[in-house]
């Protein structure tokens, strides 16, 4: 393969995650775009239960800016708080 190309291929279940990072209440009016943010986020939520791949969701200080928007199924994720602006 090219170093310098990238070639997409076919999704390994054990290697594959879906990461959805802060999409939380208080979030709702700051976020240009919000309702395209959660509908996007809804797709690949329902597309990794179907594919069952890993899903891992984060919550920036849940306590002060809630939890993930109500729309968003995160009923098969493994969902994570933590209180410093990045995604691990």
């Amino acid at each position: 393969m090219n170093a310098g190309r990238m070639v997409a291929g076919r999704l390994q279940r054990s290697s594959t995650a879906f990461f959805c990072c802060d999409i939380q209440e208080k979030f709702r009016t700051k976020i240009l775009h919000m309702d395209a943010v959660i509908q996007v986020a809804q797709i690949m939520m329902k597309a990794g239960s179907i594919l069952r791949v890993n899903m891992l969701a984060t919550e920036q200080y849940p306590r002060g800016l809630d939890h993930t928007v109500e729309e968003i199924d995160l009923s098969n994720a493994t969902v994570f708080s933590k209180t410093k602006f990045s995604m691990i």
